[in-house]
């Protein structure tokens, strides 16, 4: 089972926002706020101009990764130093108990912000340019995201809304114990009805990835949570009917395999469809977007 990740890790180019959207994204979700760039400085009683001026950039990102490596909290929005995604201990580290958000600006949007570049603390080579450094970094930063938000032509409150909206969908947002043996077992016959039809092996296919995604969603809307035993009990049919009409193929063909392919997710999921149901046929709400 996934493990819930109670922090927000911000990462991007110097420009990005990290740091201004950090506090907003802090103040919108209640949660503290870090900026590790204050962190370096507070340890070292230096500017990172000043360090690197002293001992080099390199050096700054030995301390930056030192620093990292130290930070132990909860609930927390941390906005990470361009530099960081250099250490793949800290990211390591960061990412245990954070959902690492990458803050995509393109490079042109960045030249327009950044007017200090030679003297702003960038822990880069010397005489490296703008255009190598973004194009080095952008790497690092697609390697660790486990969601990249665009932010060139949105606002602050734009950008910040977005991320909301991406960490609904997180997987990192745990499903509880019944719901989360419900989507494990339409994963498991979404893959076997993807690898008969559409001719896959290990992945499955982009539409049946969309499949798989949107059913989860759903369940994370569900208002019933544990009070019914399985999906295909309930009378509340909060699937799109385009949606809908790809899952009953999918059970159709998936569903008498299961006990061969999968017996033990069989069995659980034919107890689970068992349980006494709480009372559905009442409830008029909507579960959320569909």
């Amino acid at each position: 089972m996934v493990q819930k990740k109670t922090n927000i890790i911000l990462i991007g180019m110097p420009g990005s926002g990290k740091s201004t959207i950090g506090v907003i994204l802090a103040k919108s979700l209640a949660m503290e706020f870090i900026d590790t760039d204050i962190l370096i400085q507070m340890d070292q009683e230096k500017t990172l101009q000043e360090i690197i001026n002293g001992q080099g950039h390199m050096a700054l990102r030995r301390i930056e990764e030192n620093v990292l490596l130290k930070v132990d909290c909860s609930n927390h929005i941390v906005a990470t130093g361009g530099s960081a995604p250099y250490s793949h201990p800290a990211m390591n580290h960061l990412g245990r108990d954070g959902i690492i958000i990458f803050l995509h600006a393109d490079l042109p949007t960045l030249k327009c912000r950044i007017h200090n570049y030679e003297t702003r603390g960038l822990a880069k080579r010397p005489g490296q340019s703008f255009q190598d450094l973004f194009d080095e970094r952008s790497i690092l930063y697609k390697k660790y995201a486990d969601i990249t938000v665009k932010t060139s032509s949105h606002t602050q409150d734009q950008v910040c809304d977005e991320i909301i909206l991406q960490l609904n969908r997180s997987p990192f947002i745990p499903l509880t114990s019944r719901l989360q043996r419900e989507f494990n077992t339409i994963k498991a016959m979404v893959r076997l009805y993807c690898r008969e039809h559409h001719k896959t092996e290990d992945m499955i296919c982009s539409e049946c990835s969309e499949l798989v995604e949107y059913s989860r969603n759903r369940l994370l809307c569900c208002p019933f949570k544990d009070k019914k035993s399985t999906c295909g009990k309930c009378v509340v049919h909060c699937y799109k009917k385009d949606m809908q009409k790809k899952v009953i193929d999918i059970m159709r063909y998936a569903g008498p395999k299961m006990a061969l392919k999968h017996p033990l997710m069989a069995v659980q999921h034919f107890i689970d469809s068992r349980k006494k149901s709480a009372d559905l046929t009442t409830h008029t709400g909507k579960t959320g977007p569909s």
